[in-house]
This record gives C-alpha cells, sequence and structure tokens, in this order.
C-alpha cells in the first residue's frame, strides 16, 4: 500500500478515495481468483495453498526486497537444495508459522454446517458482490488505476498471491507452452 500511496501522491479527496478503493479491488479480486481456481470444490484446501504461497511470498518482500516476476520463478526452479536451505532462518520459521501456518491451522479447524446447495449460494452471493464491486470502482477510478498501473509496473508485482501466479504462468507459457504452440496467449 506504501507503494501505491508514494505513486499516487494524494492531494485531494478523489485521490484518497482512489487510495481507499485498493484494497477493496484487490479482496474482490482475490475472491474471484480464489472461488475461479477450485475454492468452489475445494474451500478449505485451495484456501490453505493460498495462504501458504502468499506467506512465503511476503517474507521474501519483507525480508530481501525480492519482486516475484517470470525470471524469479526461473531462479527458484533452478535453484539447488544447498542454496535453498541457506535461507531458512529463525526469522523465516517465525514468519512462517505465523503468517502461513497458524492462519491454516484456523482455517482447517473451523466448523463449517451449511448444506453444499447453500453453501454455493453463498459462494455465489459473493462472487456477485465482488463484481459489482469491480465494476463500481472500474466505472469511478478507471483512469486513475491506468496510469498507476502503466507508470509504476513493479506495483503489480507487489501483489501476493497473484503477482506470483502471473510470474508462474508466464514462465510455463514461455518455458513449456510456447516450444508446442507458436501462437502465444
Amino acid at each position: 500500500m506504501s507503494t501505491v500511496w508514494q505513486a499516487v501522491s494524494p492531494d485531494s479527496i478523489k485521490d484518497y478515495a482512489f487510495l481507499a478503493t485498493v484494497p477493496v479491488l484487490l479482496f474482490s479480486l482475490l475472491i474471484l481468483f480464489t472461488t475461479l481456481s477450485g475454492g468452489l470444490i475445494f474451500p478449505r484446501m485451495i484456501s490453505a495453498l493460498h495462504i501458504i504461497i502468499a506467506s512465503l511470498i511476503f517474507y521474501g518482500m519483507t525480508a530481501y526486497g525480492l519482486l516475484f516476476d517470470k525470471s524469479m520463478i526461473q531462479n527458484l526452479i533452478e535453484t539447488n537444495s544447498g542454496e535453498a536451505f541457506s535461507y531458512l532462518n529463525a526469522s523465516f520459521v517465525l514468519f512462517f508459522c505465523v503468517l502461513g501456518i497458524l492462519p491454516v491451522f484456523a482455517l482447517c479447524n473451523m466448523e463449517i454446517k451449511t448444506a453444499f446447495s447453500k453453501s454455493i449460494k453463498h459462494i455465489l452471493m459473493i462472487n456477485g458482490i465482488a463484481i459489482v464491486a469491480i465494476a463500481l470502482i472500474a466505472a469511478l477510478f478507471y483512469k486513475d488505476y491506468a496510469a498507476v498501473g502503466r507508470n509504476n509496473r513493479n506495483i503489480i508485482k507487489q501483489i501476493t498471491p497473484l503477482a506470483f501466479y502471473d510470474a508462474g504462468y508466464k514462465y510455463l507459457r514461455d518455458n513449456y507452452l510456447s516450444p508446442l504452440c507458436p501462437i502465444v496467449f
């Protein structure tokens, strides 16, 4: 959020309103992504996976200032075990336990007593709210988001865990799918 704050340098009510929509937009996008990535069928497992990945990426960003792009995914894949274990330390373990394991443990121990059909209705309702929020924000602040995104490309690489998935997709596309299919999406 501080990077967005610096990029916008708010000096009017409209700038502050734009900044207030950033967490809402990101949360709405994360809701849709989680649902589309399997959260409808395996919500706990998919949510737990997202939490674990996000905590690992967030640690890399805060401890080492890493931005996860396609080259960082390649570095992760090509790293040997000796180099990987050199990053294992007490702060990593504490960070991972507090922001990864503890939330996953809480998520897995929640009691859910709703029927599957009622659960689907709730998920669809939440997705509908997320879509309305995204549409409303886009209608009101599209030019602002386009300007900030165009002039500050590194901000997109800081969105956890979506940036990691985007970078992973680009790595797979460029290294494994492009040689098989000459059409690049």
